[in-house]
């Protein structure tokens, strides 16, 4: 098995130990715990998804969903940065202004967001080929056409399937911290993740 794929896995097993914990109850009126509990059932499936279209060779075809898992981990990570109930009701505000760009996603600039909890490095370039890629998609772009695999020189993907598992399970650990920063101590493993991941990169 693929080393990141490894991580994907525990990552997720990580989330269902968390809630486990608390036997997986919450109370009602807690709408940032709800929100937090929507959006993990939401990035488990969409990495899911990654996985399963990179192990069939669709590689490229998995960056949409993968900008999606993107969103979805910095705006948690955003949200409980600080200000969490005002930045809660500007999330939603956003999807609301946003129906026409698909809900999934929003126009906000997620760039400043990413910076405000510590992107940077290769990450904010694998983000921009993922955002560049999805803009071309979403508008026919020729990269992304279907065509595209039966010319010679355009065969070649954009990025490789070990690249897309890296990033894949760097955001899971950002769900991981998301968690913890509403439930401190039930899962504390995003640690265990962050620090695999770092252990697996080069040497500089």
């Amino acid at each position: 098995m693929h080393k990141y794929l490894t991580l994907i896995q525990k990552s997720k097993e990580y989330i269902d130990q968390g809630f486990d914990t608390f036997h997986r109850q919450f109370q009602i009126k807690d709408q940032i715990g709800g929100f937090l509990v929507l959006c993990t059932f939401r990035a488990a499936g969409l990495s899911d998804a990654i996985v399963h279209l990179c192990k069939a060779g669709f590689t490229d075809e998995s960056l949409p969903i993968l900008r999606s898992l993107i969103e979805t981990a910095v705006n948690m990570r955003w949200i409980m940065n600080k200000n969490r109930e005002e930045r809660l009701k500007q999330y939603y505000a956003n999807l609301a202004e946003n129906k026409w760009y698909g809900e999934p996603w929003t126009s906000v600039n997620l760039r400043d967001r990413m910076k405000e909890i510590g992107f940077k490095g290769k990450l904010e370039l694998y983000y921009d080929l993922v955002v560049k890629f999805c803009h071309d998609y979403t508008h026919g772009g020729a990269r992304t056409l279907p065509r595209r695999r039966l010319i010679p020189k355009a065969r070649k993907t954009l990025m490789s399937a070990g690249a897309i598992y890296a990033i894949t399970s760097q955001m899971l650990g950002h769900v991981l911290k998301a968690l913890n920063d509403h439930w401190p101590g039930k899962f504390d493993s995003y640690k265990l993740i962050w620090k695999a991941i770092k252990d697996l990169q080069p040497p500089q």
